[in-house]
């Protein structure tokens, strides 16, 4: 399917363009710098798996020197003037350029950008290009271009039949999500819309037919049939009656009224099951929306039954569910692509770019763990190690858990028992060995935990009973 085609499919199916749509605000979202690790957005921080040094401390590694503020401040903002600051009107900013790569990437599978080099052949701009004029070069150099760094060019942008710009592997980068080894791919990708042409096809047809329904008006209520010999010229009346009456959207269902005796009405009003495309309609969204790997309920489609998910039906498990299998792998791979052709070249792989806010610091999935723990899916120390907490509690912390705290308080009254036990036995074995002053402070030290035992204590304080 050429490229073409796959854009007039996006354009005119609207699930599909909402699907899009939606994907490029979603990406969009992510393109102001956070500081934070739970806010959407991006940062540069040391590439530490290549720059730990001497130092054994991974955090101590991460952390940067005054010089390395300021470079990395500047690599800031090259990606946010998508190039460096002389050029800041001559392109786009970060969130289009995100927004132009995800439309050509979700409806082509192919999206580039092109780098200009400076004259320290480093990245001096970057821009997207349209990713269907870009074609992967011959290996045998029939564009007779020099060799450049040991390379020939490896792809050209294709437009109206002519080679315009040819582009050496550090000049051009081509995104492709869905690579195949099939030979008849010539290495081109498997656009999500190239394995839906024929459900796209079958919503296609199956609104035009709906909608030729009301537009046309060619299924009238009923006919009035003469049993009697008409005569031509009352056949002529009933086709220019029948023509101006029902034919166009305004006419669509109106009766043909003819004069003349012995006439017969013939209901065509039949039942509109044939009309009721809700169900295939859902079957299709359905096969559309897990192509693209997203709940329907994102693009504003309620269907019928639930179900996407088969170990949990809740809106809030399938939102999680399109976020992994299919934001965060967008936005991992847009990653990739930037560090490879942007920030590693820039910073000689000193530094690198990351999105924040997408593994595991979602309010959702936070609110999801802290349901399994309530189900006694998860443990509460299976939870706290999750989100690299300690598991286990001091003794003086507190924690406003109803659970956590009917388990404390089963704790304290066995420690209650125990002690009462234990001067039981004293006594019965011979007296107690503790002189009064002893006695008490082992006392206050247990009371000390328990409130209710300190409310036990006041009550025989103020009652006298000092024994």
């Amino acid at each position: 399917v050429n490229f073409s085609t796959l854009r007039m499919m996006a354009r005119q199916t609207g699930l599909v363009s909402a699907i899009i749509t939606t994907r490029k605000e979603q990406v969009a979202s992510y393109s102001g710098y956070s500081t934070e690790n739970i806010k959407p957005g991006w940062r540069i921080e040391k590439n530490v798996e290549n720059y730990f040094g001497d130092s054994d401390d991974y955090e101590e590694a991460k952390k940067l020197s005054t010089e390395e503020k300021e470079e990395v401040k500047n690599i800031i903002s090259f990606i946010e003037n998508c190039g460096v600051k002389k050029r800041l009107y001559h392109g786009d900013l970060f969130d289009t350029f995100l927004r132009k790569y995800v439309d050509d990437s979700l409806t082509l599978d192919q999206a580039c950008f092109e780098i200009v080099p400076s004259q320290f052949c480093k990245p001096y701009e970057f821009f997207c290009v349209d990713g269907g004029t870009i074609r992967f070069a011959t290996t045998d150099n029939s564009l007779n271009e020099p060799k450049i760094r040991g390379y020939y060019p490896f792809a050209v942008q294709l437009y109206q039949g002519s080679v315009w710009t040819s582009y050496y592997p550090w000049e051009l980068s081509v995104g492709i999500r869905n690579p195949s080894t099939n030979i008849l791919y010539n290495g081109y990708g498997i656009s999500e819309l190239e394995l839906l042409i024929k459900i796209v096809t079958y919503i296609l047809y199956s609104e035009s037919y709906t909608g030729k329904f009301f537009s046309q008006g060619s299924n009238p209520k009923g006919i009035f049939l003469a049993k009697a010999n008409l005569t031509e010229d009352k056949i002529q009346e009933f086709r220019q009656s029948w023509t101006s009456q029902i034919s166009g959207l305004n006419g669509a269902h109106k009766i043909p009224i003819l004069s003349g005796g012995d006439i017969q009405w013939v209901d065509m009003q039949k039942s509109n099951t044939d009309m009721e495309f809700s169900n295939w309609l859902d079957y299709l969204a359905r096969l559309v929306c897990a192509i693209f790997k997203i709940d329907p309920k994102e693009v504003g489609y309620n269907l019928n039954s639930e179900g996407s998910i088969n170990y949990e039906t809740s809106i809030q498990e399938k939102l999680i569910y399109s976020k992994e299998k299919g934001l965060i792998p967008l936005l991992k791979f847009i990653e990739s692509k930037l560090n490879t052709f942007i920030v590693f070249p820039l910073s000689n792989y000193k530094y690198r770019f990351k999105f924040t806010g997408i593994d595991n610091s979602d309010n959702l999935i936070e609110n999801l763990d802290l349901t399994k723990v309530e189900k006694g899916v998860m443990t509460f120390a299976e939870y706290r190690a999750k989100h690299g907490l300690p598991t286990q509690i001091e003794e003086n912390d507190f924690l406003l858990n109803a659970t956590w705290i009917q388990y404390k308080q089963m704790l304290n009254q066995q420690q209650q028992g125990g002690f009462m036990e234990n001067m039981i036995q004293q006594q019965e074995q011979g007296g107690n060995t503790l002189n009064n002053s002893e006695e008490r402070s082992i006392f206050k030290d247990f009371t000390e935990e328990n409130p209710f035992v300190r409310d036990l204590e006041r009550f025989a304080l103020e009652k006298g009973w000092t024994n």
